[in-house]
């Protein structure tokens, strides 16, 4: 005769299989932030005429449709970001700027002009 394995424990173990199964992304991790888009950063280094009074907040849109919010330090920034166009929105007290780049691997640093527009 042969042993019966029980519904409960068939139903229980396709279950555990399937929770094991799941992957749970890291913390803080989005769906934008895959390794295949860390490798392909390129480092962008931006630099404010004249310098900020006091940091600011950038905000970077990119063509792909990422999005990311980083505070400036008064004389420059630095940014890790895809190749492409990317919009820029520099925010000052109530008041904002915004500039546009094409980023590209060697590009040269951004140098924004802050003066009167």
């Amino acid at each position: 005769m042969k042993p019966r394995t029980s519904i409960r424990a068939l139903s229980s173990g396709v279950l555990l299989l399937l929770c094991s199964a799941c992957v749970q992304p890291e913390p803080g991790a989005t769906a934008a932030q895959t390794p295949a888009h860390d490798a392909a950063r390129v480092a962008v280094h931006v630099e404010f005429v004249p310098p900020l009074a006091a940091p600011a907040r950038l905000c970077i849109e990119h063509e792909c449709g990422e999005r990311q919010v980083v505070a400036t330090g008064c004389a420059s920034v630095d940014l890790m970001l895809l190749p492409g166009p990317v919009v820029l929105v520099l925010e000052i007290g109530g008041s904002s700027r915004e500039n546009t780049a094409r980023v590209a691997a060697g590009m040269p640093p951004i140098v924004w002009q802050l003066g009167r527009q």
